[in-house]
């Protein structure tokens, strides 16, 4: 695969916290440090959760990749990339 970070949005994770095959292979293959998740995404997962134990749960998994914050130029690069 080639070298690079890639942002991945909240149904990509939850296909992986799910247990899908294809999605945790994609994962293993890029590597955690790779992989960023957007300060968006983890509110959504947040907002998923039904009780404080899944919610310490999912900050846990959150835990190993770098949230990307929303400013200036990471809002002009998303719409670059769309």
């Amino acid at each position: 695969m080639e070298e690079g970070l890639v942002l991945c949005d909240t149904n990509v994770f939850i296909n992986f916290f799910n247990g899908n095959e294809e999605t945790i292979d994609i994962f293993k293959k890029l590597g955690d440090k790779r992989i960023l998740i957007h300060s968006v995404t983890v509110m959504e997962l947040y907002q998923g959760m039904s009780n404080n134990t899944e919610l310490n749960r999912m900050k846990k998994k959150i835990k190993n990749y770098s949230i990307l914050h929303f400013n200036t130029d990471v809002s002009t690069l998303t719409i670059e990339y769309i």
